[in-house]
This record gives structure tokens, C-alpha cells and sequence, in this order.
């Protein structure tokens, strides 16, 4: 039996020039090293699953393009060796974008997942980032399904979730949202839970009308860095959905201890996996034995918004049998492959 990975992270640097209180990530200055960016693309190639993905976070990663570059020539590199794809992403503030980076991305097929501020941003002055030319230009180049907005909601804010995604779409012109809830230093109460189901399900409302009139707009309600799956055991595989790789070259499996009471202050209380002098040889049974270690960690906020995503599928899937345009949405959704 093997071990198949689906994705994997890499925090390129922990330098970043914004100062987000919910940001769980501390700047310590740290860069990876390209030694190591080569060491984790040639791993991902060796254990990951058919329709792998190579994510780029920090920090902020634009900080070290020159990694970014690095790493997707290795990628083309390998798949023109061995006709194996991967998928690449980068996690961005997007206030270091310019043409030669925007050229870089569209030339490499890099889908780009813009980290804001949620509902701050749409009360408070429009990001640097997101006044044209750089949205614009990177919307022209690449097309709108190819960049995603990700929408950071507190806990306090979670009743104005249906606004945030419309001015996301309406506004912004962002056809795919992520909606990532804010945990550090912020408590889920069941108050709170209760408050963001009724806010999704208002959000699920515009997602369909949208949908019913031909204009699709793709909301993710899963936090796929810290919302963790089982190993997953069938006839010939098992599947670890995600993990990361650290700076400092420690590898991570980043699920977390969290309850309605607890907190998550920074990167640290997200369990680690310290591979030492073994990270060149790591196999399938070296990520086994490190998932089992943190296994059954769960977060109440993510697993709700998993619920969310499941229950957004099937009702999608019970609406297609009745609508054309529904269905050639969940054809697309489908397709569609954020991060």
C-alpha cells in the first residue's frame, strides 16, 4: 500500500509588509532555502496523487518570487520528464504584483488566491492591490476563474457574510470566493456557529440565483489549510489530503487542538512533524506515522463550514436534474481546482 499525497504547502518566507492581528503566521524574518523548494517539488512529483497541487504561501511569497520562479521551472522541468502534472497556486496580499510577475503567472498556468480582509475591506478603503491596473490586468490575463478573493470573517462578523461575498462578485469582480474564518486570538462560541449558518445559507441563496440566471459564481466554505481529512484506505491507496513545509525545513501536518474556548495565537500550536536528518528519504509510511500522531484533531468553525460545502453539493446536484444552466454550473464547479 502507498501513500498519496493531494497537496502541499510551502511557506516560502515569513516575511510579510502587512500587520494582520489574525494572521497565524509570525514574521521571524526566515526564507526557505532553494535546496529545499527543489527537495519538496521532487517530493510532491514522487508521492503525490494524480492531479497534485504545489502551493506558495508565507508570509507573504511575492517576497521571494525568485522561489516561485525556482519551483515552477522545476515543476515544468519534471513534467516534461515524466508527463505528470501538478497544479500551482500562490497565497498573496497581491501588493507586490507587477506585468513581469502577472506575464510569469499566466505563463505558467499559477491559479492566485487573494488573501483580504473581509468584511473590513468592504467598510473600510479598497487595497492597494486591488485598484487597476493590478486586478484588473491579472483578470485580463489569466480570466476570472483563475484568481480567487479570499474573504477573512471574525467571528463578530459572521452575520455579514452574505454582503462581503457580494461585494466580492459585484464589486470586485471576483467569480471565486473563499471564505476563511479568522482564528487567531478569536472565539467560535456556539452563538457565533449558529450566526454563520444562517449566513451561508443566505449566501447559498445569491450563489443559486446567480447560478439560475447564468452567471456563476463559485463559493468555497472550506478552509483546506487547517480543515483536515482522514487517510482515506481504499483497494490500492491511502490519501493524506495536505501538508506543509516549513522554512526551517520541518514538515507539518496543520490540523489543530481547537474548541469553541480555545485560541490559536500563531503557526506554533499547529501540530509539526520533525522529520530531521530523515526528510530526504521520507516515504509513505514517514507521513503515515506523522498523521497518526495528530490525528482526530478537529476545529468546531471548519468542520461546520465542511458540513456547509457538502450540503451546498447536494442541493446543487438535486437542482441540476431540473436546470440546464444549474447543471452546466456543477459541471464547472467541478472542474474548478482552488486551493
Amino acid at each position: 500500500m502507498t501513500l498519496l499525497l493531494e497537496k502541499l504547502n510551502l511557506m516560502i518566507t515569513t516575511r510579510c509588509d502587512a500587520r494582520c492581528h489574525y494572521c497565524i503566521v509570525r514574521d521571524t524574518g526566515e526564507d526557505m532555502s532553494r535546496r529545499l523548494v527543489d527537495r519538496s517539488v521532487d517530493l510532491l512529483f514522487r508521492l503525490g496523487m494524480p492531479g497534485r497541487k504545489l502551493a506558495f504561501y508565507g508570509g507573504e511569497p511575492l517576497n521571494r518570487f525568485d522561489l516561485i520562479r525556482a519551483a515552477a521551472d522545476r515543476v515544468a522541468d519534471q513534467r516534461a520528464q515524466t508527463g505528470d502534472d501538478m497544479g500551482l497556486y500562490i497565497y498573496t496580499n497581491g501588493k507586490a504584483l507587477s506585468g513581469d510577475r502577472i506575464r510569469f503567472i499566466y505563463d505558467h498556468d499559477i491559479k492566485t488566491i487573494f488573501s483580504l480582509d473581509g468584511a473590513r475591506l468592504v467598510e473600510g478603503p479598497l487595497e492597494e492591490a486591488l485598484k487597476p491596473p493590478t486586478l484588473t490586468a491579472l483578470q485580463s490575463a489569466v480570466g476570472p476563474l483563475a484568481i480567487c478573493g479570499a474573504a477573512v470573517i471574525l467571528p463578530q462578523e459572521a452575520s455579514r457574510l452574505p454582503r462581503v461575498v457580494h461585494y466580492y462578485v459585484e464589486a470586485l469582480g471576483f467569480r471565486v470566493v473563499k471564505i476563511l474564518p479568522g482564528l487567531v486570538r478569536y472565539q467560535w462560541t456556539t452563538a457565533a456557529l449558529k450566526t454563520l449558518r444562517t449566513a451561508l445559507d443566505d449566501t447559498l441563496k445569491y450563489v443559486l440565483a446567480q447560478a439560475r440566471e447564468g452567471r456563476f459564481v463559485f463559493v468555497d466554505a472550506v478552509n483546506e489549510s487547517l480543515h483536515r481529512r482522514d487517510i482515506r484506505i481504499g483497494p490500492d491507496d491511502r490519501h493524506l489530503s495536505v501538508m506543509e513545509i516549513y522554512p526551517d525545513g520541518r514538515m507539518g501536518l496543520p490540523t489543530c487542538e481547537f474548541t469553541p474556548d480555545s485560541r490559536i495565537t500563531h503557526i506554533n500550536d499547529i501540530h509539526r512533524y520533525d522529520l530531521g536528518s530523515a526528510w530526504g528519504t521520507v516515504t509513505g509510511d514517514t507521513l503515515i506515522r506523522a498523521w497518526s500522531s495528530v490525528k482526530g484533531s478537529r476545529n468546531p468553525a471548519l468542520v461546520l463550514l465542511g458540513t456547509w460545502s457538502d450540503r451546498v453539493a447536494a442541493e446543487l446536484t438535486r437542482l441540476a436534474s431540473q436546470s440546464r444552466l444549474i447543471r452546466e454550473y456543477v459541471a464547472r464547479a467541478r472542474e474548478l481546482s482552488f486551493v
